[in-house]
């Protein structure tokens, strides 16, 4: 995505070397930089840090609802629109009538090479510190993955559970190296963000410190809620990014 600001830089340091032209290539850069780091979507639920802050503050208000997915569509659209006007906007200024041709011509070949040098680096930085995919999920050798279906097993016999006058748990499961709770509330269902806040004061450190070295070796949990009144459950994942501020 970077390469539809890095080609028009590179034509604006051989070719166009003037305000007109570059003012163009700036805003470029600034649009897909502000798309890249606002509106990405390479994270997952178990690992969300490959989203750009908009949209991964969209999946935590929502639950990962289908907002997310009409955010996207809008985003994509917005996007694109952008592009075609930025890249006309550059086309105008290239094709506009000349009046400081000699600087083109004074600039040496060697200050040519360092500054295209100069974007290379830029180009990289940019794609370092953008948001990237997630990593791939870990491969559960078979031992392991019969050793976590054991341990759903043994939970489950004993479920459901009522843990206080309003929860219950009513069942454990797993989906590949993160293991799942469904827990029934009996009380209102709160907004997401005051769910996600509280749940992140109070119990992610006991998850965090009582299960420091399952998690230390890929593993997750999920925390899954079901209020009263409202079927759509909240959750809360804690893996090793949630834990290591910790």
């Amino acid at each position: 995505m970077w390469l539809l600001a890095y080609g028009p830089a590179i034509l604006g340091v051989l070719c166009y070397r003037r305000w007109e032209f570059w003012r163009w290539v700036v805003a470029m850069f600034a649009w897909q930089a502000a798309a890249a780091f606002l509106f990405a979507s390479h994270g997952t639920p178990d690992h969300p840090e490959g989203d750009g802050l908009i949209i991964r503050a969209i999946i935590r208000a929502t639950n990962n609802g289908p907002e997310v997915a009409a955010v996207g569509v809008v985003f994509l659209v917005a996007f694109y629109v952008g592009v075609v006007i930025l890249v006309n906007a550059m086309r105008r200024a290239a094709s506009a009538p000349r009046l400081d041709d000699g600087e083109t011509g004074n600039a040496s070949n060697g200050r040519k090479g360092l500054e295209l040098v100069g974007l290379t680096l830029l180009l990289l930085a940019m794609i370092y510190l953008s948001p990237r995919e997630a990593p791939p999920t870990l491969q559960l050798k078979s031992e392991e993955g019969a050793v976590l279906d054991e341990i759903t097993a043994t939970l489950n016999a004993d479920l459901p559970k009522k843990l206080d006058d309003v929860t219950t748990l009513v069942g454990v499961s797993r989906s590949g190296t993160t293991l799942i709770y469904d827990y029934k509330v009996n009380q209102p269902r709160p907004t997401a963000e005051a769910f996600a806040d509280d749940f992140r004061a109070v119990l992610a450190p006991e998850v965090c410190k009582a299960q420091k070295h399952t998690l230390a070796s890929g593993f997750s949990y999920r925390y899954r809620y079901v209020f009263s009144g409202n079927p759509q459950p909240l959750d809360f994942l804690v893996d090793r990014a949630e834990c290591a501020p910790l």
